[in-house]
């Protein structure tokens, strides 16, 4: 407890600092052990950057400029039966999409009627298809704060399981996903009592009335767009060694 409250202080006091003594390897292109050296310093310089263009946190009413991006929606699969709400974080990545789905919707039916919504959704995409909605296009983009595709399918996909504006939404996504659930949440379309990024370049300030988790490694470069993100009541940081990212 005293190394998490001592490591929550620097990273409030200095976050790239706190970013860079999660990095103790030489600044090497493979440190011995196979890990890969200089993430690290990456990760200070890109939070630095983000930090000083202010892109990296996003403040509450920020509105997304540019032309709205059409989308189609596509069902891959539907289940009508009884599923079992996510009972912890791991299950909740585990609903994220991979291979062909982008983002994963699902509709519970309360005891007294009303209806709440989990949307999950993937993170980039590499390829040169330009119909992707989840492509290195709509990361610049939603980053430079402009509309993107991969933030107007979300917002489909929701609509097309039959979410209506002010329901419950619960939003989860990774990496590129992180950030398009993020301005959803921001858009105030629906009610969401839960935000959760994993290894999300941005952070927004959705209100006290959402729940905001942002889970992320200290020396990842796409955790560091976010520029150290908002403070917290407590911060809990790590860095996992031979990790496949």
């Amino acid at each position: 407890l005293a190394a998490v409250a001592a490591e929550t202080a620097r990273w409030r006091t200095a976050e790239p600092s706190a970013l860079w003594h999660q990095n103790d390897l030489p600044l090497l292109p493979i440190a011995p052990g196979g890990d890969i050296a200089g993430l690290g310093l990456l990760a200070v310089l890109l939070s630095g950057a983000a930090t000083a263009l202010g892109l990296g946190t996003v403040p509450r009413g920020t509105q997304l400029g540019g032309p709205e991006n059409p989308v189609t929606v596509t069902r891959l699969s539907a289940s009508s039966g009884i599923a079992a709400a996510p009972a912890s974080l791991s299950d909740t990545v585990d609903r994220i999409p991979r291979g062909e789905g982008r983002v994963r919707v699902e509709r519970y039916t309360m005891p007294d009627g009303s209806q709440r919504f989990a949307a999950y959704v993937a993170g980039t995409v590499d390829g040169a298809d330009r119909r992707e909605p989840m492509d290195w296009w709509s990361n610049f983009a939603l980053y430079g704060r402009q509309h993107a595709a991969s933030e107007a399918a979300v917002a489909a996909a929701l609509a097309d399981a039959g979410a209506e504006p002010g329901d419950s939404v619960e939003l989860f996504g990774h990496s590129q996903g992180g950030m398009a659930a993020s301005y959803v949440a921001l858009s105030e379309e629906y009610d969401v009592p839960l935000l959760v990024t994993y290894g999300g370049p941005v952070q927004a300030d959705v209100g006290e009335a959402t729940l905001s988790v942002a889970v992320r490694h200290l020396d990842d470069p796409v955790s560091a767009l976010a520029g150290g993100g908002y403070a917290a009541v407590m911060a809990v940081s790590c860095r996992v060694m031979s990790a496949v990212r």
